[in-house]
């Protein structure tokens, strides 16, 4: 059977288990919840190998994680990037400001216009997502409908309008291995609107300590 090659991001090492299996570790200096790309290569047809590549995440540690500062799996956007730490702006990259909603004004999240979508990935670790939302004030008079779904589910929606204070959502989201933050147009709504995931935090608890044999697991 072909044996594969990994090819890895300086400070990434790759442990071969057998079987087609490995165990990569991410570099200590790399902070959690950011990822590295792994090239897979295989002998190919005509001596031409086969190339694959997998985006690996270091894991969430526990404590309190800026979600702006992790990497996204995926992203989706009407106008073009999400900006990280400033609202959307125009069409280029990094061409946002500082986010404001109704004249409250923020320095971390991410700023996105109708239709988005944001695709991170807390792995399970995290215990709460907690945000602040809303209608960025560069877009005057216009409206969003945003929505958090994890793994396939829609937890949360509301819809928002420019010059409404930001809405502070706090969702459970225990056991959830993969987190989308959505936005759409609302109906008869024709420009888009500017929307902002302001203060964005996912909280990772301490895991729970389990007894052991002989333990007193009593509560007095």
């Amino acid at each position: 059977e072909p044996r594969a090659t990994l090819r890895l991001a300086p400070g990434w090492s790759a442990e071969e288990l057998g079987e087609g299996r490995w165990k990569i570790r991410a570099p200590r200096a790399l902070a959690p919840g950011r990822a590295g790309v792994v090239t897979v290569e295989t002998p190919g047809p005509d001596g031409v190998p086969l190339v694959a590549h997998a985006r690996v995440l270091k894991p969430l540690s526990p404590g309190t994680h800026r979600v702006s500062a992790l990497s996204m799996t995926a992203f989706a956007n009407e106008s073009g990037p999400i900006e990280r730490d400033q609202s959307n702006g125009g069409g280029n990259p990094g061409d946002g400001g500082r986010m404001s909603i109704a004249g409250v004004r923020f320095d971390d999240g991410f700023g996105a216009s109708t239709p988005s979508r944001i695709e991170l990935y807390p792995g399970g670790a995290a215990a709460r997502f907690t945000t602040a939302i809303g209608v960025d004030d560069e877009t005057p008079r216009a409206a969003a409908r945003m929505s958090v779904h994890a793994d396939g589910v829609e937890l949360f929606s509301a819809e928002v309008r420019s010059g409404e204070p930001p809405l502070e959502v706090d969702i459970d989201l225990r056991g959830a291995l993969a987190l989308s933050l959505r936005s759409d147009s609302v109906d008869d709504e024709t420009a888009p609107a500017h929307i902002d995931w302001a203060r964005g935090r996912l909280l990772v608890e301490p895991p729970t300590p389990t007894p052991h044999p002989g333990d007193d697991a009593r509560t007095l």
